[in-house]
Formats: C-alpha cells, sequence, structure tokens
C-alpha cells in the first residue's frame, strides 16, 4: 500500500477514535456541563504522539517520514510544542531529518513523564465512563483505533521489523488498555 493510502488510512482510524473521544466528553457534560472538553483531546493526541514515537524508535533508527507521519496524525495538539523554547527548535519533520538516533532517545525521555500523566489523566477520567455505559467498550475500540494507526505507521518507511511490531502491540496496550482497565478494577473494587 504506498504511503499515502497508508497514512489516509491511520488518518480516517485515528478521527474516529477522535470521535469515541467527543462521545466520551458528551457523557460527561450530562452531569458535569462545566466541564473543559480540550484537556481530552490534548490527553489522546499526546498519548497517540507518545506511541508512534515508541514504535518508530523500535528498529534503532527514526526517519524524516516517521517524524512528518507524527506531525501530521494528530489534529491539534503537539507534544514537542511544551519543549520548543526557541532554542531546541523541536518539531517533527526536524527530529526526522537532522536528530541523531541518540538525540530522538533523548526527547523521547524528556516526552515520556509529559505522556505517562497524560495517559493516567485520560485513563481516570474515561474508565468510570466505560464501566457506565457498557454498551460502547471505548477502551476496545479505542485500542483497535490506535493499533491500525500504528500498523499503518510502521508500513510508512515500506518496511515493518519485528521489532517495530512488538512495539506497536505492547505500547498501545501499556498507554491505553492497561492503565484503562487498572482505572476500571479500582473504581469496581470501590463500587
Amino acid at each position: 500500500m504506498p504511503t499515502q493510502e497508508l497514512f489516509d488510512y491511520a488518518q480516517e482510524r485515528y478521527r474516529h477514535a477522535r470521535r469515541l473521544v467527543t462521545d466520551m466528553i458528551e457523557f460527561i457534560h450530562k452531569d458535569h456541563p462545566n466541564f473543559d472538553s480540550k484537556n481530552p483531546y490534548f490527553q489522546f493526541d499526546a498519548i497517540v504522539q507518545f506511541i508512534l514515537l515508541k514504535v518508530a524508535l523500535a528498529d534503532g533508527k527514526f526517519l524524516e517520514i516517521e517524524g512528518e507521519f507524527i506531525d501530521q496524525i494528530t489534529d491539534g495538539y503537539d507534544i514537542l510544542q511544551l519543549f520548543d523554547n526557541h532554542d531546541d527548535g523541536y518539531d517533527w519533520s526536524f527530529a526526522g531529518a537532522f536528530m541523531t538516533f541518540e538525540q530522538v532517545q533523548q526527547l523521547v525521555d524528556r516526552v515520556e513523564k509529559l505522556a505517562t500523566d497524560h495517559i493516567i489523566a485520560f485513563s481516570d477520567l474515561f474508565a468510570e465512563i466505560d464501566l457506565r455505559d457498557r454498551s460502547k467498550n471505548y477502551v476496545q475500540q479505542i485500542y483497535e483505533c490506535i493499533r491500525d494507526v500504528a500498523s499503518a505507521f510502521i508500513m510508512a518507511d515500506g518496511t515493518a521489523s519485528e521489532r517495530e511490531i512488538e512495539a506497536a502491540v505492547n505500547v498501545v496496550r501499556d498507554c491505553l488498555t492497561e492503565p484503562w482497565l487498572a482505572k476500571q478494577n479500582k473504581l469496581k473494587s470501590i463500587h
């Protein structure tokens, strides 16, 4: 499948997942009309970018096409903007084209703490919704969408290494499914 077709498919799956986030926000608004709906979108975009960054590094290199893919896949938030203090000049194209693997790995280390905070906040917020509205199974639907995004991303450079495939499975699970289910289990034990 040509790169543009892969990207289009990934973007379609990303947007489907984002619509699921919108559905969950609307569910929250029923009980909390003043809920700030921007944060979940920021959290979701940060999680998606972090997942793709970890997958990209699994094969020991970070290519310009991978940077462009990460840059263009999300609709709103860019996690690298938090580190742009005009000295670093971080952006996805720059990272893919000019940074060494070690420099990108250092960037991942900086991004990981922030991404972890977003993962926890996102999971905490939406795990309860999944418990209250079991008809949708949001975590499974979002997991499948982001798994599909990661699968298309792996093929963007024309190859899919075993390390990238394994990283995609593990990182998507670790960033979406595991924290979400852990929060649900904690909530179940309380109720």
